[in-house]
């Protein structure tokens, strides 16, 4: 539902985006989360033309053509993400925090 109403372009505030998450992370979420406005902000920023579309899945994949260049022993700290961002020439070396953090090393 918050999703359809940002997409409609109707107004959503922190609170209303936050009923995603659950208690814990609302509770936090001030702290670790770009508001709403701030976010809109930068999206009316960055699309300067109707077609144009702000997709994740392009930052990932500008990213992993970035690392991928990088040359071997290049080290990596991710926190909160996902394996399928890295590219696979990176191996985790080491684990931290209940999986969070993951520590990467370039190894081809």
């Amino acid at each position: 539902m918050i999703f359809s109403r940002l997409k409609s372009g109707v107004d959503v505030t922190d609170d209303d985006f936050d009923t995603i998450y659950s208690s814990q992370v609302k509770k936090i979420s001030e702290f670790h989360f770009t508001p709403v406005e701030v976010a809109k902000t930068a999206a009316q920023f960055l699309v300067n033309r109707p077609s144009t579309k702000l997709l994740y899945e392009l930052y990932n994949q500008h990213m992993k053509a970035q690392l991928s260049k990088m040359p071997i022993g290049t080290r990596l700290a991710t926190y909160f993400s996902y394996a399928h961002e890295v590219p696979s020439h990176f191996k985790v070396q080491s684990t931290g925090f209940d999986g969070k953090l993951k520590l990467w090393e370039k190894i081809t």
